[in-house]
């Protein structure tokens, strides 16, 4: 399921146990609490929507990069594994079939002999 815009980041929120209706501050040192806004918005009771929306799309930005960059190592990793089953079946049919060869020459040989 994939979520857009503001449905994302809260979604975002919930799945690392935050709490998606808080406010939270840019991690900036300072002596505001979290949930309060710099600009004392909140006082008046307006809110920038530009400034959340700018958020929103930082945030989308930095999920897609994250997602791009899980979906590549995701093939990287299934092309190691693939090429290293790869490898080890070769290498394991090359001596099998080499013992396989000897095995057969001497069973050969033997009943020859026998016979």
């Amino acid at each position: 399921m994939k979520f857009t815009g503001q449905k994302a980041v809260k979604q975002s929120l919930v799945s690392y146990g935050a709490d998606p209706d808080d406010n939270y501050d840019d991690g900036s040192c300072g002596s505001e609490t979290p949930g309060s806004n710099r600009d004392n918005s909140s006082e008046t009771g307006q809110v920038d929507s530009s400034e959340e929306r700018d958020e929103v799309k930082e945030v989308l930005k930095l999920s897609e990069k994250h997602t791009s960059m899980m979906r590549r190592l995701r093939i990287i990793v299934f092309l190691m594994l693939f090429a290293t089953g790869a490898a080890v079946t070769i290498v394991t049919y090359m001596l099998l079939k080499d013992e396989q060869n000897k095995e057969f020459v001497l069973a050969v040989s033997t009943l020859i002999k026998i016979l």
